[in-house]
């Protein structure tokens, strides 16, 4: 590893916006530059004190960005596969939105007592968020993970399918495995084109039933309705996003999603069954 990587100031940076503490970053970094080392010479190498640099080793092997092995001369420390970084990444993104989640749980709850004890307040018909630019399609899948565990996502696809373009393979290596994770079910209405019917092929391996739509319906953007909130998303030069949480237009677009839901099972979409699907989405 360069010095100058190790020395990078954008990289520490980086390592500090994850939660690390100035010690764990100067013994990950030491560990990086040495490739496999005692505690002592990482202690040395990242000018660490040795009760300190044990304590940081500690945090660093529960995190998983560093590995150790017990050899006949004692116990050595080595980095992890970068991987590891993405992981903890990853795991401090879902912290961050369960952390929003229960703030805005605290302000809804402060604003009703408010109101309470202010009877001019104006009643508050659902909370609306707004979301613009490349991470709006993130910020919202995070917010369907987000519900409690044995909860369901339902979703509405009526419209060329959206793949981030800087992440293809979002949905299978990370958006699916960690719904099934959290044991959430899920419930798709989708158009019947091809990435239609290979999730409905699936459907039995990730806890998911998928519906079709009709050929001919134009649903300008993608629904998600998920705890008591439904968000928006549809592209235009740009990825925009609007999450409602509460209140009658919750209430509007899930019974929307429930009619189409019955319609798909009455078999009400396809009408000639030579257009019929052969296989599931």
């Amino acid at each position: 590893m360069k010095e100058d990587i190790l020395h990078n100031r954008g990289f520490i940076t980086l390592l500090e916006e994850l939660g690390l503490s100035g010690n764990e970053i100067k013994c990950y970094l030491a560990t990086l530059g040495l490739n496999s080392a005692t505690v002592a010479e990482i202690s040395s190498h990242a000018a660490v004190n040795r009760v300190n640099a044990y304590s940081a080793v500690k945090k660093l092997l529960e995190h998983g960005l560093l590995e150790q092995e017990i050899t006949p001369k004692g116990r050595r420390i080595r980095p992890a596969p970068f991987d590891a970084l993405q992981e903890l990444a990853q795991s401090y993104q879902k912290h961050a939105t369960r952390l929003r989640w229960k703030m805005e749980d605290l302000i809804k709850e402060l604003t009703d007592q408010r109101a309470q004890n202010n009877p001019s307040q104006p009643t508050i018909m659902g909370e609306v968020l707004f979301f613009r630019g490349e991470d709006a399609f993130y910020q919202i899948a995070e917010r369907t993970l987000a519900i409690p565990p044995g909860s369901e996502v339902c979703i509405l696809e009526a419209f060329d399918y959206f793949t981030p373009p800087d992440n293809p393979t979002y949905d299978d290596e990370y958006y699916i495995p960690a719904r099934l994770n959290r044991g959430v079910s899920a419930r798709i209405l989708h158009r019947p084109d091809e990435h239609g019917r290979a999730l409905r092929a699936r459907d039995h391996k990730e806890h998911r039933e998928t519906r079709f739509l009709p050929t001919n319906m134009n649903f300008p953007c993608s629904m998600y309705i998920y705890g008591d909130e439904v968000a928006l998303v549809w592209t235009t030069d740009h990825v925009v996003g609007l999450a409602v949480r509460g209140g009658p237009l919750t209430t509007l677009m899930r019974a929307m999603f429930e009619q189409y839901w019955k319609a798909a099972a009455a078999g009400n979409l396809y009408r000639d069954a030579k257009n019929a699907p052969k296989s599931e989405l």
